[in-house]
């Protein structure tokens, strides 16, 4: 399973949108689909935050 798996499997787990998570972190929902998707990484950094 990679990060982008995880981000959503965390994510659905606690019932919260691709908008809602990025609100909560300062991203656009575009931006989490991207991560969830493969298409990009996340900083270290925000990964503590998730």
């Amino acid at each position: 399973m990679n990060i982008g798996e995880k981000i959503k499997r965390i994510r659905q787990h606690r019932r919260m949108t691709q908008k809602e998570l990025g609100e909560l972190v300062g991203l656009s929902a575009n931006r989490i689909a991207q991560y969830e998707m493969g298409y990009r990484v996340p900083k270290k950094g925000l990964l503590h935050i998730l």
